[in-house]
């Protein structure tokens, strides 16, 4: 049931495990349908709700509201705002289908992976107001309809004053949020490129090695890798100036930190890899390789990552999980 009168719209860009977690929590305080084009999914969201196995082991059940971009929005209600969760090769997609649900002068939110969505969705979208953000929410879904709740959390957003009622809006569901300012970085940007960073020095080992998060916290040359990959990133982190100089000192600590806190966790990358489907290796090495060049410099091992993802991305039937490289391979190719 919904617990407030005056209800805002929101549109979810996405239908996969985290946009339809999110659509759950909000759907409590606000109007929210799930716009995209998973055909399956949407199918069980229209006919069943959605299936949550929460955190606690208890499963719950929840309507939720879908619809097919653009062949079921002929007569949809335009929304307040846009909360764009879906994988950051589809960005230019998404702002597509924002024109189609958001009213003039709505709010864009991205909460995705990897660097360059803001840049493609403020380019695409001039007329709305748009910002970013990351997630820290774990979801998977394990058939259409159904999403595992594997972590909660915080989303962490910019300080802008229309973002006030979003962030507003995820209290009121006790879903947690803070503002960069509550989670002690000095801007928005910083904690992008540390979610950037972790996820360059964790999401293409795992893929490679086809282990989970935690084999880079233990094996000694996984270890040595994860840090190596972490430095380098972060290096180019500061000469943007996305990243403060006075905190160089914990950069190569951020992968490991977090491999060790997900040990159990195969990382996204790991499993798109596992059953053929396309990374986000662009929006994450690939950025840090872009981004190197830009400034005139270079990021070798994150150039290494990501031709080795591309090549693995193309393997007939997905890598099912099995290693492709040892750790000893890998380490012998930045050498």
């Amino acid at each position: 049931m919904k617990i407030v009168p005056d209800q805002p719209k929101i549109a979810i860009i996405g239908t996969g495990a985290l946009a339809s977690l999110f659509g759950a929590r909000l759907n409590q305080a606000a109007d929210v349908t799930l716009i995209g084009s998973w055909k399956a999914q949407i199918k069980a969201l229209q006919q069943d709700g959605l299936s949550i196995h929460e955190l606690t082991g208890k499963q719950h059940h929840y309507p939720l509201l879908a619809r097919h971009y653009p062949h079921e929005l002929y007569d949809f209600t335009p929304a307040d705002f846009a909360i764009v969760l879906v994988k950051s090769y589809q960005t230019g997609l998404a702002a597509q289908r924002i024109k189609s649900c958001l009213k003039p002068g709505g709010v864009v939110l991205s909460l995705q992976n990897g660097l360059g969505n803001l840049e493609t969705l403020e380019a695409a979208l001039p007329e709305f107001k748009v910002s970013c953000g990351i997630t820290m929410q774990g979801a998977n879904i394990t058939r259409p309809g159904t999403v595992v709740h594997a972590g909660n959390g915080p989303s962490i957003i910019d300080v802008q004053p229309f973002l006030t009622p979003l962030f507003t809006l995820f209290k009121t569901v006790d879903f947690p949020m803070v503002t960069y300012e509550q989670y002690g970085a000095t801007s928005i940007s910083e904690v992008i490129w540390r979610k950037l960073i972790v996820n360059a020095a964790i999401n293409p080992l795992t893929a490679l090695l086809g282990k989970p998060n935690g084999f880079l916290a233990t094996d000694p040359i996984g270890r040595q890798l994860c840090i190596v990959t972490a430095i380098e990133a972060g290096r180019v982190a500061m000469l943007e100036g996305g990243w403060p100089a006075e905190k160089n000192g914990m950069i190569e600590t951020l992968g490991i930190e977090v491999a060790t806190a997900t040990a159990p966790n195969r990382s996204s990358m790991l499993q798109d890899v596992s059953r053929g489907g396309r990374t986000e290796i662009d929006s994450i090495c690939g950025e840090v390789v872009a981004r190197a060049a830009k400034l005139g410099s270079a990021a070798p091992i994150n150039a290494t990552w990501l031709k080795l993802i591309k090549q693995v991305e193309k393997v007939d039937g997905g890598t099912q999980g099995k290693p492709q490289f040892t750790a000893q391979e890998l380490r012998q190719l930045i050498s």
